[in-house]
């Protein structure tokens, strides 16, 4: 696994489209209203870029180069209110557990949702985008003295005190009233908007998915849809179980037919992916169903004889 990552180094062309769209959100803010798709466009983008750099595979060069990776996914979480530390150590732990336990914190649609009203209301919650509004106030609330927990695992001490936490913190928040200052409600909008978008599609490529079991850690679906979408997401988002299985490899780098043959290796059979982006679209909007699948959603992430191999052969995430 390890020397199929190595193979593989962030495009360029990805890192400049990351750019531009750091760019182009505070540019597009100060523009007219009808320009606000652009806007969210632009969000997506970045929202998808600064997952690569969580996984030191933003900045186009061979190697971890964290310092880089930091600094510009640092810049692109700037826009949404997050601090890129938080967000890291958050997104980690979704890789290093998956499905594999079905408490809220791990799993959108596991036991906790199922639990009563209050679990069905978190799930909606959750949906609407909840989380990316609870990662932005938990924060700054780390900043007093670490007491205050908005999300159900500990965030350690050691990760928010310190000086590159408080300069992130810092650098984010007057970040956001920059971007207030020049846009106003158009900018509380467009963050709106984005929100709605990070709860929508949080958990498309596993909802329904078996949880609660060692084996589940790596349920995910995988996606073909149009080269544009793809490429706008970074492919991650889209190529999700090849994201779980190789977590080192570049999103853009995920329909490499060396990695297809890697992730078929690991899993022990060659995954079966979802066409066509209407049908992931259809797949976001049956979350909104409920939180059972019910069998709705098709192609299971694994064959029956490939269970027990599963979580043995990945290894840990990275």
């Amino acid at each position: 696994m390890q020397s199929v990552s190595r193979k593989f180094k962030p495009p360029v062309k990805n890192f400049i489209l990351y750019c531009v769209a750091c760019l182009a959100i505070p540019i597009t803010l100060v523009l007219p209203i009808y320009f606000i798709p652009i806007t969210l466009l632009a969000m997506i983008c970045v929202h998808h870029g600064t997952h690569e750099a969580v996984h030191g595979t933003l900045y186009p060069a061979k190697g971890r180069h964290s310092k880089a990776n930091l600094l510009f996914g640092s810049i692109g979480f700037a826009n949404f209110g997050h601090n890129f530390i938080f967000l890291k150590w958050s997104h980690m732990a979704h890789h290093r557990y998956g499905r594999s336990r079905g408490d809220e914190f791990y799993t959108l649609d596991g036991e906790f949702a199922k639990s009563g009203k209050r679990g069905k209301l978190w799930y909606y919650a959750s949906l609407f985008g909840q989380a990316c509004v609870v990662h932005e106030i938990a924060s700054y609330l780390y900043l007093l003295n670490g007491k205050f927990h908005l999300v159900t695992r500990k965030f350690p001490r050691s990760c928010h005190e310190n000086p590159s936490y408080w300069s992130i913190q810092a650098a984010t928040f007057l970040y956001t009233v920059f971007l207030f200052g020049i846009a106003g409600w158009h900018f509380v909008l467009c963050r709106l908007l984005f929100t709605m978008y990070w709860g929508a599609f949080q958990n498309t490529a596993h909802y329904g998915l078996d949880y609660g079991h060692p084996d589940d850690r790596l349920a995910s679906r995988t996606y073909r849809v149009a080269r544009w979408y793809e490429g706008l997401i970074f492919r991650s988002g889209t190529y999700h179980l090849e994201h779980h299985v190789l977590p080192s490899v570049p999103g853009p780098c995920l329909n490499a037919p060396e990695v297809q043959q890697e992730v078929a290796r690991i899993l022990g059979f060659k995954p079966t992916p979802v066409r066509g982006l209407l049908n992931y679209w259809k797949d976001c909007l049956a979350q909104f169903k409920g939180t059972r699948a019910n069998g709705e959603l098709p192609l299971p992430w694994k064959t029956s004889t490939s269970v027990k191999t599963v979580s043995s052969v990945a290894g840990p995430a990275h």
